[in-house]
């Protein structure tokens, strides 16, 4: 109940305790700066995440782009030699073929394009390796025969440097990509 006395309004029946006004106490505002805290390190271990799946994502598709490359120039030049063993490193072939003018033979310009095609692999994807091999099909049933249809694959090894997930070390892992044409 309130009561006028001049110019003080008093109340009547309320306590007027100083602890009761509004606001936070100091312990309910260090729990929400640990809440928000836990909030905050659970963003950023996704984004950290989200990061390392991306880049990952970005190495296949660009292993997978320069085997499609390969097997492309395989298809283009089908009478070429385009076996490339594990663990090979390429020179430069004497025969550049950089000239309309020039004698280039099928095995030329399979040297050209592996070549070209290994120093693509060290420059988009460090530490990459790659492997032609090709297997002669039997397209004449009954026969030992075996035509003209090859069957090519291309394959592109790289190891994806580990890092840390979630806090952990994790380990480098081996990768590897393979395209089959005839």
């Amino acid at each position: 109940m309130l009561k006028w006395l001049g110019w003080i309004v008093v109340n009547k029946g309320q306590n007027m305790n100083k602890q009761s006004s509004g606001g936070f106490s100091m312990v309910e505002v260090l729990v929400s700066l640990v809440v928000f805290s836990l909030g905050f390190l659970a963003l950023s271990l996704l984004q950290n995440k989200a990061l390392n799946n991306n880049q990952s994502a970005y190495i296949t598709s660009q292993a997978t782009i320069l085997a499609q490359s390969m097997m492309d120039r395989i298809r283009a030049n089908p009478s070429g030699d385009y076996i490339l063993k594990a663990n090979t490193t390429l020179s430069a072939p004497a025969n550049l073929c950089r000239s309309s003018a020039s004698d280039c033979s099928p095995t030329d310009i399979a040297a050209v394009d592996k070549f070209v095609w290994q120093q693509s692999l060290d420059q988009r994807l460090a530490g990459a390796t790659g492997v032609i091999t090709q297997d002669k099909l039997n397209t004449t049933p009954g026969t030992d025969t075996f035509d003209q249809l090859k069957l090519y694959r291309v394959t592109v090894n790289w190891t994806e440097r580990g890092g840390s997930q979630w806090g952990v070390d994790t380990k480098d892992a081996a990768k590897s990509i393979t395209l089959e044409s005839l």
